[in-house]
């Protein structure tokens, strides 16, 4: 709904009052909706802009520009913070342009509107597993299917070859700078580097050991916490 029309008057009174700060005009005034106020009181109700060339829509009994009446009763775009017309996307529990809907690291938008979500952050497929964890260290690519969970990294099985022969990998694997050396490459490293990974190979069993015994001791807790407040209810 359209501002009703407005009328200036240019001339000198004391005898009216602004019907919005109740001082006295001095002056032109405005006439809006059947009332005299001061011509700096007809702005926009949010952002505080003048009116120029019809730009005022009314709302709930007040006035606002264009931009800001269509951010009242228009979605707003969660990336670009623009009213939406036309079409849009709901993702992340909020509505989007579709072009405004992109991986939040490289800027890609997303192909049929397929993303991965973190912490409430799009991601292509690429940099979400990149940053989470399932990019095989070897070609760059993402694992899909399952992987190899070894020294701390997921790998396609075609990769998970040793670094030093490149000879596909099985029993013992060794640890050489987050790169994987089969027995017989291992044992032509300096004696003195061998031992090195050798001691942090122990250290990461015995931390891993430690760690899941701890979350055995936590859920056995809760377990328990969970019964005594069971019994406490009956």
């Amino acid at each position: 709904m359209k501002c009703k029309q407005i009328r200036v008057k240019i001339r000198e009174t004391k005898n009216e009052i602004c019907a919005i700060c109740k001082k006295p005009i001095l002056g032109e005034y405005i006439v809006l909706n059947g009332q005299k106020i001061h011509p700096e009181h007809y702005r926009c109700e949010s952002c505080g802009c003048d009116f120029m060339g019809g730009n005022c829509k009314e709302h709930n009994g007040k006035n606002y520009c264009y931009d800001c009446y269509e951010k009242l009763v228009k979605s707003v775009c969660a990336g670009c913070a623009k009213p939406i017309i036309g079409r849009s996307l709901t993702a992340l529990q909020r509505t989007w342009h579709p072009e405004c809907l992109c991986c939040s690291v490289c800027g890609e938008t997303f192909v049929q509107g397929k993303y991965y979500e973190h912490d409430g952050k799009a991601y292509c497929q690429f940099h979400y597993y990149k940053m989470f964890g399932k990019i095989c260290p070897r070609c760059q690519k993402v694992v899909e299917d399952d992987g190899i969970s070894a020294i701390g990294q997921i790998w396609h099985p075609a990769c998970f070859t040793c670094h030093g022969c490149n000879k596909p990998l099985s029993g013992s694997v060794y640890d050489y700078e987050s790169k994987p050396l089969c027995k017989h490459c291992f044992g032509k490293l300096p004696k003195a580097v061998r031992q090195a990974l050798v001691d942090k190979m122990e250290a990461r069993k015995k931390f891993e050991k430690e760690e899941m015994k701890r979350k055995k001791a936590e859920l056995k807790a809760q377990a328990k916490a969970a019964d005594a407040a069971a019994k406490g209810r009956h």
